[in-house]
């Protein structure tokens, strides 16, 4: 028999070079979403898995890493998603992705540029409060976006004017 330590179940949006998918990906019981996501090294293990805008569910579906744009986890307690920044400095940024924007808070160890901040990054960066646009589709709000940093063209902090 083989030991399966505690886990809960996260749902969540995930916008892939392929298109929009909803599906269940499962972090341990105490365990950050951030920090599991960037443990995964190739495969990410997701259930119930369905393709936007096509009538079938799959029980299981492997998903490619470096396919993953960004995830939109759905209710989410904001505690277990990153473990706390500090000392820590908080800005409005525009993430452009291709396909669209993300403007978002970005929370990053304070004295660094976001600039070095972002080229420091290998995984994932988190954006609380967030507004995606995408094409001419109207904006969708979003409690939190995992973002992938692989998938990032460009960043920058909003203007303050």
């Amino acid at each position: 028999m083989t030991y399966k330590p505690p886990q809960r179940v996260v749902d969540c949006t995930i916008l892939t070079t392929a298109g929009f998918i909803t599906a269940s990906t499962h972090v341990l019981e105490r365990g950050l979403v951030l920090e599991q996501l960037d443990s995964v090294d190739e495969f990410y293990k997701l259930t119930n898995a369905s393709i936007v805008g096509v009538d079938t569910t799959v029980e299981f579906l492997a998903l490619q890493r470096d396919s993953v744009v960004f995830w939109v986890p759905k209710a989410e307690a904001d505690e277990m998603l990153q473990a706390p920044i500090s000392p820590s400095q908080q800005d409005r940024v525009h993430v452009l992705f291709r396909g669209g924007v993300i403007t978002g808070d970005l929370e990053w160890r304070e004295g660094l540029r976001l600039s070095d901040f972002v080229t420091k990054q290998t995984g994932y960066l988190l954006l609380r409060d967030c507004k995606i646009t995408m094409g001419h589709t109207a904006p969708r709000e979003a409690r939190a976006v995992i973002m992938n940093v692989n998938q990032i063209v460009g960043i920058s902090t909003e203007d303050p004017r």
